[in-house]
């Protein structure tokens, strides 16, 4: 099986899909916004200290999921569209006015 990793971050997503993922998890009430918030801000400090635990972030975020039955994981898959809005890419690359149209 071959695997396939992007990160979308500020690139085609102007957001960080962690926050936005944070948001999803509060607003369906899986994990507690201020500690979620908490946490994740300590993470991305360590981040740009450059002093991130590699195996201790990735347990962080995959918690919820763990914490879950396969069966609310399979509602939050099949959820509403659009119900945490994703915001799109302001990157200069992406705007109209620099695509050359025939």
């Amino acid at each position: 099986m071959k695997l396939a990793l992007f990160n979308l971050d500020h690139t085609l997503l102007d957001a960080d899909s962690d926050c936005l993922w944070g948001r999803f998890l509060v607003q369906e009430g899986a994990v507690d916004g201020l500690r979620y918030a908490r946490e994740n801000a300590r993470y991305h400090a360590d981040y740009r200290a450059g002093r991130l635990d590699i195996h201790e972030f990735p347990a962080f975020g995959l918690r919820s999921l763990a914490d879950n039955q396969p069966q609310q994981l399979g509602h939050w898959r099949r959820g509403k569209p659009g119900s945490i809005p994703i915001p799109t890419t302001t990157c200069r690359c992406c705007r109209p006015s620099t695509i050359p149209w025939p």
